[in-house]
C-alpha cells in the first residue's frame, strides 16, 4: 500500500481544450479513504461535444445512510445488485485514460480516486470548474446549482453522477467562452512549495515538520485552502504533534485555534480518532460544532488525511 505522500497527483490546469473527459462522483459521505464511491459518471467530449458516455453505481462495503441517500436519490436498494469498486474502477480508469478531466470542485473527485484504491495513482492534469467560477463568476457562491442557474444551463437532476458530468462539460464549455467574450486569459500561478517536510521516526512512520529553509523565504499563499482560516485540532493525531500542527497552519496564513468558537473554520480529527467518531459518537469538541453551526456558525469536521491533503505538494 502507497503511503500519504507517495501518491501521484496531476495539477491543477487553466488551459482551454476541447478533448477531455468531464467526471463527477457519488459518495457515501465526504472523507476520500474512508467514504465510498457509490456511483461513477463521466463523459468523453472531443472537439467542445459529448461522443460518448459511463455511468456505473457501485455496491459500497458499509452501506448508504438514510442522509447520503436523500442527497443522491441512492438508496441500499438501488445498489444491492450492483457490482463493487474492485470490478468498477478499472473500466472506469479505461475509460477516462490519459485525458485531462474536468470537474466541479475537482480535488474532491480525483482524491477519491486516488484512495479508492491502495497502489492507485491519478497523475491525469485536471481542470476545476469550481476555481474556474470563482475567478470569472461574480457570485455569492459558486457550488454546482449556483454555477448552473447564471449560465442558465438546463438540467434534468442535481447529484447523479451522469447528469453532472455533463452539466460539467457544459459548464467549461461557457466558461471557456467567456474568456473569449471578456478578451483575456485565466492564470493560476504555480503554488509555492509549503514550507513543509516530510521525515520518519524510528518506525518508518511519517513526520511532518516545519522546513525552516523554505519557511524563510515562503509568502502565504492566498489562495490555498489554509490561508485565512481557523483551525482546531483534536484526537490523536498520526503524522505530527499538536504544536507542530499549529505551527503549520500559522506559517501559511492561517490562524491555529485551541477551542472551537463561532470563528472557527475546520475542526481536524485524528486519523485514529476520525472513524470511531462517527461510529461510536461525537466527541465533546465535535457536539459543540453541532450546536454551533445549529446557530449560524460553518464550520467543517474533517479528518487528519483530508488536512494533510491541504497542505501537501506536488512532485
Amino acid at each position: 500500500m502507497k503511503g500519504f505522500f507517495d501518491r501521484k497527483k496531476g495539477k491543477s490546469l487553466s488551459d482551454r481544450i476541447d478533448d477531455y473527459v468531464a467526471l463527477d462522483l457519488e459518495t457515501t459521505g465526504f472523507e476520500a479513504g474512508i467514504d465510498e464511491i457509490i456511483e461513477f459518471g463521466a463523459a468523453r467530449v472531443r472537439g467542445g461535444e459529448v461522443v460518448e458516455t459511463f455511468q456505473q453505481l457501485v455496491k459500497p462495503q458499509y452501506g448508504i445512510s438514510p442522509e447520503i441517500a436523500r442527497i443522491t436519490g441512492i438508496t441500499n436498494d438501488m445498489v444491492a445488485d450492483c457490482p463493487r469498486i474492485e470490478e468498477v474502477l478499472p473500466r472506469f480508469l479505461d475509460f477516462v485514460g490519459d485525458d485531462v478531466v474536468v470537474a466541479h470542485n475537482a480535488n474532491f473527485d480525483v482524491n477519491f480516486l486516488i484512495y479508492a484504491s491502495d497502489d492507485y495513482d491519478f497523475p491525469n492534469d485536471f481542470i476545476d470548474t469550481l476555481r474556474w467560477a470563482r475567478r470569472l463568476l461574480k457570485l455569492d457562491h459558486h457550488r454546482l446549482p449556483d454555477v448552473v442557474a447564471a449560465l442558465e444551463i438546463p438540467v434534468s437532476e442535481h447529484h447523479r453522477a451522469l447528469s453532472d458530468a455533463l452539466t460539467c462539460a457544459e459548464i467549461y464549455e461557457r466558461l471557456k467562452k467567456k474568456l473569449v467574450e471578456l478578451g483575456v486569459e485565466l492564470m493560476f500561478a504555480p503554488s509555492a512549495r509549503p514550507p513543509i517536510k516530510r521525515t520518519v521516526d524510528s518506525f518508518g512512520r511519517p513526520v511532518i515538520e516545519i522546513d525552516e529553509t523554505i519557511a524563510a523565504k515562503y509568502t502565504p499563499d492566498p489562495e490555498s485552502q489554509i490561508y485565512g482560516k481557523t483551525f482546531v485540532f483534536t484526537g490523536a493525531l498520526s503524522c505530527f504533534t499538536r504544536d507542530m500542527a499549529h505551527a503549520i497552519v500559522a506559517a501559511m496564513g492561517g490562524t491555529p485555534g485551541k477551542g472551537v468558537t463561532m470563528k472557527t473554520d475546520y475542526l481536524v480529527v485524528g486519523n485514529m480518532d476520525f472513524p470511531r467518531s462517527v461510529t461510536d459518537g461525537r466527541s465533546a469538541k465535535m457536539k459543540k460544532v453541532d450546536h454551533l453551526n445549529e446557530i449560524g456558525a460553518k464550520i467543517k469536521i474533517i479528518s487528519e488525511n483530508s488536512f494533510l491533503e491541504m497542505i501537501r505538494w506536488e512532485g
